[in-house]
């Protein structure tokens, strides 16, 4: 249907399955979509293609037969070019382990065969939709000052959104945030989290803290590196860390602002 091909229009998928019926079904599928689709029976064939050509998504097995698609996943995510496209499983495993260990290792979505083509579009949509978004918002509420590439507002790009996007965008720079909390500062090295600092704490307990910072003002400059390197994870487990343990967090900076607060009080009297 024609509102099907505008969907993917613009897009290139790199399709990586050792089964030919698969390959076929979904470079047909995918290619009513709108997308531009190539192929690849192995990780090692699908390397070799991301060395020539540049992709907006990749669709993988995990099952192949010179290397699994965990092995294929971290090879991609080390590569600066292919660090930040995002990584669909369509697997035949539907054990929660391998579910688990595809979510840890980054991998944006882990869907199990047979699988609907309707089900795959909308994943599709979805990731593109949220990069979309993501860099909209920083053009809506980010504008640049005279020292400073981009500013804004923390209750508008929470911390961990804008961590993203500038994984996503593989920048390098500082980007500084100013919070109730003091100031944070995260660094990153072609879109790599590499050292964050907040108040005397390092590292990633650094970075999880300021996931939980609910307000205050954010600024970027391109280009800054670090001098010290204090985060070693991969930007996207720790994303995905981050998230986890924000609920957790953020009790912890509520107990200590009661403490805080009563230790004023009692100062007072």
């Amino acid at each position: 249907m024609p509102e099907q091909k505008q969907q993917g229009a613009g897009y290139r998928v790199l399709v990586v399955d050792d089964e030919a019926a698969v390959l076929s079904v979904l470079t047909m599928a995918l290619k009513k979509r709108g997308y531009e689709v190539a192929t690849a029976t192995s990780a090692s064939a699908a390397l070799d293609a991301l060395n020539r050509e540049t992709f907006d998504i990749i669709i993988a097995d995990i099952i192949m037969p010179d290397r699994d698609g965990f092995e294929f996943l971290a090879e991609v995510r080390k590569r600066p070019d292919s660090a930040t496209i995002p990584f669909i499983f369509l697997t035949g495993d539907r054990t929660v382990r391998s579910k688990v260990k595809g979510l840890e290792s980054g991998v944006d979505e882990y869907l199990t065969k047979p699988c609907s083509m309707d089900e795959l579009y909308a994943r599709m949509d979805a990731i593109m939709r949220r990069r979309a978004e993501a860099r909209a918002r920083v053009a809506a509420h980010g504008t640049p000052t005279a020292d400073w590439d981009l500013t804004g507002s923390l209750a508008i790009m929470p911390p961990h959104e804008m961590i993203q996007m500038l994984h996503m965008n593989r920048k390098t720079g500082l980007l500084r945030l100013k919070t109730r909390f003091g100031k944070g500062e995260i660094f990153f090295d072609n879109g790599a989290v590499v050292h964050a600092a907040l108040e005397g704490i390092d590292g990633k307990e650094a970075v999880f803290l300021l996931f939980a910072v609910d307000g205050g003002t954010f600024d970027f400059r391109e280009g800054v590196r670090a001098t010290v390197k204090t985060v070693t994870e991969y930007t996207p487990g720790l994303l995905l860390e981050g998230m986890r343990q924000m609920d957790e967090t953020r009790a912890i900076l509520k107990a200590r602002d009661r403490v805080k607060g009563q230790t004023t009080a009692g100062e007072q009297d």
